[in-house]
Formats: C-alpha cells, sequence, structure tokens
C-alpha cells in the first residue's frame, strides 16, 4: 500500500535497472524480510534496516558462491559461513564484510586453518593444518607463520 507518497507494508518492486525487490517496506524503503535480485544473477535474502542490509542473512553471487550470516550497515560483520564457487570455504566472524577475528578457513587444497585472521589474512593465533599431515602452530602476521608455538 501507499502512504504519503511511499510504499508500506509488503510488496514487490521493480527497477528500471532490471533489480527485483519483494519483501517488506517501511517509509518507502526495504525494511523488516525481503530478497533483492540484481540482473548479474546477485540475489541477496534476508534482514533490511531502513534501505540497509542488516541483521541475518544470505548473499548468492553470480558466480556462485554464498555468504550466509550476519550483516552491518550493508556489509559482513558478525559471524557467518563464506563458501566461494572453488571450494574455499570460512566459517567465523566478519568485520566490515573482511574475515577479521576467530575462524576456520578451509582451502580448496585441503588445508585447514583455526585461529586468528585480519583483514582476510592470517594474523595472530592459529594452526595450520595441511593435508600432508604436517601442522604449524603459533603466531602468524600477514598471512605467514613468524613465531612457531614451543
Amino acid at each position: 500500500s501507499w502512504s504519503d507518497g511511499n510504499i508500506e507494508g509488503s510488496g514487490v518492486a521493480r527497477y528500471a535497472s532490471g533489480i527485483v525487490y519483494e519483501g517488506d517496506f517501511k517509509s518507502g524503503k526495504t525494511h523488516g524480510k525481503g530478497t533483492i535480485t540484481y540482473p548479474d544473477g546477485y540475489v541477496y535474502s534476508g534482514d533490511w534496516l531502513e534501505g540497509v542490509k542488516q541483521g541475518r542473512g544470505e548473499a548468492t553471487f553470480a558466480d556462485g558462491s554464498k555468504y550466509l550470516g550476519e550483516f552491518l550497515n550493508g556489509e559482513r560483520e558478525g559471524t557467518g559461513t563464506l563458501v566461494l564457487a572453488d571450494g574455499f570455504r570460512y566459517t567465523g566472524q566478519w568485520k566490515a564484510g573482511d574475515i577479521h577475528g576467530t575462524g576456520t578457513a578451509e582451502y580448496t587444497n585441503g588445508d585447514i586453518y583455526e585461529g586468528e585472521f585480519q583483514d582476510g589474512k592470517r594474523w595472530g593465533e592459529g594452526t595450520l593444518k595441511y593435508v600432508s599431515g604436517q601442522v604449524e602452530t603459533g603466531t602468524w602476521e600477514d598471512g605467514v607463520l613468524v613465531k612457531p608455538a614451543e
């Protein structure tokens, strides 16, 4: 429905750009639960707050990669899982759209890192278990083990 020239309640909005939003509106903005689909294949389905992705949601990218987790101010923030089309998988904490905090990364070659990350890189305390059976534990900086555990 319309109120003072704004969409209110549930409905579908189709834009000239090809974007389609189906869900809840408040004061003309996406607000509540809804799904937005872009012409390039990107789809977000989840929580909205005053026109911004906020809360829990799932984002599916054109290449088939998916993120399921928390959003804040339109970015991945909090906890979530990202699975890339090539098989890389990360489950853990996010900050401002980047892998940041504690989590587990499963690499396409079978290696698994559990520990701390900063700006998408292994950074802090963690353990990397190689598919070969080798294990490296200690302090990481910029993706490199700088101080092995004793």
